[in-house]
């Protein structure tokens, strides 16, 4: 079972992937795993390097629960 995540980590994590042009290696040792997580989903088809869409993606999982995974907020996108 993948861990879960807080909005407010989400969106912690989506800054220091950003701040480190979403790559995954860089976003790991500078914010840890979950940093690294939203650079990896950052370059999937289903995100497209939109940084808007993720941070979009975020704010309507944060209304539907307090923690979630990376499958969770994959299919808050597709859905």
């Amino acid at each position: 079972m993948e861990l879960t995540y807080t909005e407010a980590e989400w969106r912690e994590a989506l800054e220091i992937a950003e701040e480190n042009d979403f790559d995954e290696i860089d976003s790991r040792e500078r914010g840890g795993e979950l940093a690294a997580v939203v650079a990896d989903m950052y370059h999937k088809d289903v995100v497209g390097q939109d940084e808007v869409k993720l941070y979009a993606a975020i704010t309507v999982a944060g209304g539907r629960a307090k923690e979630w995974d990376r499958e969770f907020l994959m299919r808050e996108m597709t859905g």
